[in-house]
């Protein structure tokens, strides 16, 4: 069954069909007279409607085009982050990456944990867990690089970032970027952001984009046992 959103769209472009269809309809009908008998100012009238309904209905269409693109950019945004989300990851980072490797170029793969948030979470309560999370945000937001890179709120406390490098070596740019970031805010934050970070690079590590994902995740993994003092063997 479908829902009252579908519903309304559906009568709205059923009501934008019929109107562009009745301004169809009464500019040949005005032609058409007009070219068998003399309708003199009830022709002109026909043509005048004809013409505002052509208008109404272009600008009708003009306001649902912006709508959908409103809501279309919505769709793969985290309302709590603004950061792109899993969605995103699922339906346009694949055209990304693509075109990324067009271009000739590497892609690095980073994953980013914060290690103290159920610690955060259980003290100060999850308000201030959230916080923690819209400031790792802001300080992934400052890292990256405008429209090239890409970062996703990955799930929970995890974030992922996709940039486009021209060689794996190049990795540490962004990384050093990110953790001096993360540096920088800590020192005028009530609570510290204590961070975990793996990464991968293609094509050095791994040329499948999910086994890329996989490889930056355990790394990231092995970071935070390795900072609990435990070992993933």
């Amino acid at each position: 069954m479908f829902g009252v959103g579908y519903l309304v769209k559906d009568l709205f472009f059923r009501r934008l069909a019929l109107l562009y269809s009745a301004a169809f309809l009464l500019l040949v009908s005005g032609y058409y007279l007009r070219s068998i008998v003399n309708v003199g100012a009830y022709g002109s009238l026909m043509d005048f409607l004809s013409y505002a309904m052509f208008l109404y209905a272009f600008f009708l269409s003009y306001k649902l085009v912006k709508t959908q693109r409103k809501e279309m950019g919505k769709r793969y945004l985290d309302p709590m982050t603004g950061l792109f989300n899993r969605l995103y990851l699922e339906e346009v980072l694949p055209r990304r990456i693509e075109a990324i490797l067009t271009l000739g170029l590497n892609y690095l793969t980073i994953f980013l944990d914060i290690d103290n948030l159920k610690q955060v979470n259980d003290t100060y309560g999850h308000l201030k867990g959230d916080e923690l999370i819209k400031n790792l945000a802001k300080a992934i937001n400052q890292s990256i690089r405008g429209h090239e890179d890409v970062a996703i709120r990955y799930g929970g406390d995890e974030f992922l970032i996709v940039a486009p490098i021209r060689a794996c070596g190049d990795s540490l740019i962004l990384l050093e970027r990110i953790e001096r970031n993360i540096e920088e805010m800590n020192r005028s934050l009530e609570i510290p952001i204590s961070l975990s970070i793996g990464f991968a690079c293609y094509p050095d590590d791994e040329k499948d984009f999910e086994k890329l994902l996989e490889i930056a995740d355990k790394r990231m993994y092995q970071v935070k046992l390795s900072r609990k003092g435990l070992s993933s063997t």
